[in-house]
Formats: C-alpha cells, sequence, structure tokens
C-alpha cells in the first residue's frame, strides 16, 4: 500500500501543473474538437483522479481533495452516459471529503447519492 501511495504521489506532482488543461472539461466549442479517443479517456481519467483524491484525504492533504472533488463534479455534469462505477467514485470522494471538513448535511447527501450508484452484484 504505501509503494502505491508513492507511486501516486509521484504522478501527483507533475499532474497539478499540466494535467489541469489536459483532464479538465473543454470550454464551449471545444467539445467538437476532442478526438474520439480523448472523449473516451475521459471516464477511466475521471475514475483513478477520484481513488488519488482518496489517497490524498487518507494522507491529510484536504485541499488537494477538495480540488479532486470539484474537478469531479464538473466532469460529471460534461460527460454524457457516464459509467454507474465512475459516478459512485466522484460522490464516495465526496462523501469522505466532507466528513472529515465535518459538514454533515453535505456528507449525508453524498453518501446517499455515492449509495444510488453502487452495484449490489458481487
Amino acid at each position: 500500500m504505501e509503494n502505491t501511495k508513492a507511486l501516486l504521489k509521484d504522478s501527483v506532482a507533475p499532474k497539478s501543473s499540466s494535467a489541469s488543461s489536459s483532464s479538465a472539461p473543454p470550454a464551449e466549442g471545444e467539445e467538437a474538437k476532442a478526438s474520439p479517443e480523448q472523449l473516451q479517456l475521459r471516464e477511466p481519467i475521471l475514475f483513478i483522479d477520484m481513488n488519488v483524491g482518496l489517497l490524498q484525504l487518507q494522507d491529510g492533504n484536504a485541499q488537494n481533495a477538495k480540488e479532486y472533488v470539484d474537478e469531479g463534479l464538473k466532469l460529471l455534469d460534461d460527460i454524457v452516459d457516464v459509467d454507474p462505477s465512475v459516478i459512485a467514485s466522484v460522490y464516495s470522494l465526496s462523501s469522505q471529503y466532507h466528513k472529515v471538513q465535518k459538514n454533515f448535511d453535505e456528507y449525508y447527501k453524498n453518501s446517499l447519492l455515492y449509495l444510488a450508484y453502487v452495484s449490489t452484484d458481487n
């Protein structure tokens, strides 16, 4: 687990300067210019980013986790036909962030949204 955290931390360091433009939602009118490969990669990247955000939160870095929450919620609005597991990962991070911040109204709301998208099949 520690090795995984170290690898993810290393991958996050360069991300903060350059990936905010690459994984951020496109500006208005830019959607049509995105290649099919880029559109196809949005969901997996979002899923991974939410897991990196959870690791940041577990590490005590709530500010970085908040950035991932904001990015995830913004991308959910922009992406059409998102897989439920990706949506669940966004609400999971959001609920955990609000739990740490002791904002229990938002924690409860995001926890219920998370449960709405989690599959009960094993």
